[in-house]
C-alpha cells in the first residue's frame, strides 16, 4: 500500500513539475515576443503632434492647466466614472503601471467625458478606488465643449460617453505626442512601460 502511495506521489510531483515548466516556457516565449516588438504602436497619425495647452478642473476643485506639465513626461486618457467595464479595466491598467514605474517622474492625466456627472467630489471618490496618488495621477472635468475640442484637435479622437477613445497618449518633455496605446491591452501596456523607461532614462 505504501509503495503505491509513493508511486502516485512521484507521478503527481512529475505532473506538477511538467505543468510548471510548461508555464515557465510559455512565459519566456511571451517575453521574447514582447522584446521583439517595436517601441511605438498604433495610430501613427497622432504621433508627433504638439499638445495645445488646455485648462480644466481637477478632482480637488482647483484649476488645472497643461502649462504645469511643461518639460514633463505625461500620459493622457479619457474615461467616465459610471462606465461599467471598459474604463475600469483601463484605469486598473494605469494603476498597475504607476506601481510598476515606481518613482519615475511621469504624470497621468485622465479626462472625464461625462462632466455633468463627474463633478470634482465624484472624481475624488473614483480616484480613491484606485488609490491614485494626486501628485502623479490627475482626474479632470470641465466644460464638455472644451473636452471635445481637446480630444478632437490634439488627440484626434472623439470624447462622448458612447464613443470615447480607449487610447493612452504618451507625451514627451517637448510637449509632443510620442505614441498612443490601447489602455486595455497587456501587450500595449508593456510597450508603454518600455517607452516611458526609455524617455526617463534619456532625461537623467
Amino acid at each position: 500500500m505504501k509503495w503505491r502511495l509513493l508511486v502516485w506521489g512521484f507521478v503527481f510531483l512529475a505532473i506538477c513539475g511538467m505543468y510548471g515548466f510548461s508555464k515557465y516556457r510559455r512565459a519566456q516565449q511571451h517575453q521574447a515576443a514582447l522584446d521583439k516588438l517595436p517601441p511605438l504602436t498604433l495610430n501613427d497619425a497622432v504621433n508627433g503632434r504638439q499638445v495645445e495647452p488646455f485648462e480644466l478642473t481637477r478632482e480637488s476643485g482647483e484649476t488645472f492647466n497643461t502649462d504645469s506639465l511643461d518639460g514633463k513626461i505625461w500620459v493622457a486618457s479619457f474615461f467616465f466614472t459610471s462606465c461599467p467595464g471598459f474604463c475600469l479595466k483601463q484605469n486598473r491598467s494605469i494603476a498597475d503601471l504607476t506601481e510598476t514605474l515606481g518613482d519615475k517622474d511621469v504624470t497621468f492625466v485622465s479626462v472625464s467625458v461625462d462632466p455633468k456627472v463627474d463633478t470634482p467630489p465624484e472624481l475624488v471618490k473614483y480616484a480613491s478606488h484606485f488609490q491614485a496618488d494626486p501628485a502623479r495621477w490627475v482626474f479632470l472635468t470641465g466644460d464638455m465643449d472644451t473636452i471635445r475640442n481637446v480630444a478632437k484637435d490634439t488627440f484626434l479622437v472623439t470624447a462622448d460617453r458612447e464613443t470615447h477613445s480607449g487610447r493612452l497618449f504618451l507625451v514627451g518633455r517637448d510637449g509632443k505626442i510620442v505614441a498612443s496605446y490601447n489602455g486595455t491591452d497587456p501587450v500595449d501596456m508593456k510597450m508603454l512601460s518600455r517607452e516611458i523607461d526609455k524617455l526617463t532614462s534619456e532625461s537623467t
